[in-house]
């Protein structure tokens, strides 16, 4: 099970390029969760998020206590057995305008 906690506005999520789904918050709900059923290879496996974000300022007073995206994902294998993401070497890219 893929599980992603996100501050986000919107998350879209792929595993070995396939499509798991998409969900968002709201304009009263800040956060939101992402859980999805997933198949991964005995091998190595291709994770893609896309957080997305539109409409924040990138400039300004208190830009760096603006807090958003990602705050946690994890695959839960098992009851007992989760990989959390934030123990694990990943990259990620920013795309913008």
């Amino acid at each position: 099970m893929l599980q992603i906690k996100s501050l986000a506005h919107a998350v879209h999520a792929f595993v070995n390029n396939i499509y798991l789904g998409t969900t968002h918050g709201s304009h009263d709900i800040k956060g939101f969760f992402f859980k999805s059923p997933v198949l991964l290879n005995n091998e190595l496996n291709n994770i893609s998020i896309l957080s997305v974000m539109a409409g924040l300022p990138d400039l300004g007073a208190f830009l760096e206590s603006w807090f958003a995206g990602l705050t946690r994902v994890e695959i839960q294998c098992t009851e007992k057995e989760i990989y959390d993401f934030a123990y694990y070497t990943w990259g990620y890219q920013e795309l913008g305008c």
